[in-house]
C-alpha cells in the first residue's frame, strides 16, 4: 500500500449514518503517529485494494484528515453500506493495514 512502513492502528470504529455515507476513525498510539501516517494512507487510497485488485475509488470517494490521535475517513459509498461491509470483513479496507 505504501512505500514506507505504516504506523500501527491500535483501534478502529465505523459509523454508517446512512446507506451512502460512512465515517471511520482509525486510532493511533498518539497524534504524532496519526499525522506521520497521513500521506502514506492518502497514497494508498489512490491505489488498488489489496484483495480485489481494483481502485478504492470504485467503492468510495474519501476525505481523509488527522484529528488528534485519529485519522478520520469520511466516505461517500458508491455501492452502499454492503460494499463497505465486504471490505471490512475481507480485511481489504485501507484503514486496517498496519
Amino acid at each position: 500500500m505504501a512505500a514506507h512502513p505504516l504506523e500501527a492502528v491500535v483501534a478502529s470504529a465505523v459509523a454508517v449514518p446512512d446507506d451512502g455515507r460512512a465515517i471511520v476513525h482509525a486510532r493511533y498510539q498518539d497524534a504524532a503517529s496519526a499525522t506521520a501516517d497521513l500521506a502514506a494512507r492518502r497514497a494508498g487510497l489512490a491505489g488498488n485494494s489489496v484483495l480485489l485488485k481494483r481502485p478504492y475509488a470504485k467503492d468510495f470517494a474519501v476525505t481523509l484528515a488527522a484529528r488528534g490521535s485519529d485519522l478520520v475517513y469520511d466516505l461517500i459509498l458508491h455501492g452502499g453500506a454492503g460494499q463497505l461491509r465486504s471490505l471490512v470483513e475481507q480485511h481489504d479496507a485501507p484503514w486496517v493495514f498496519c
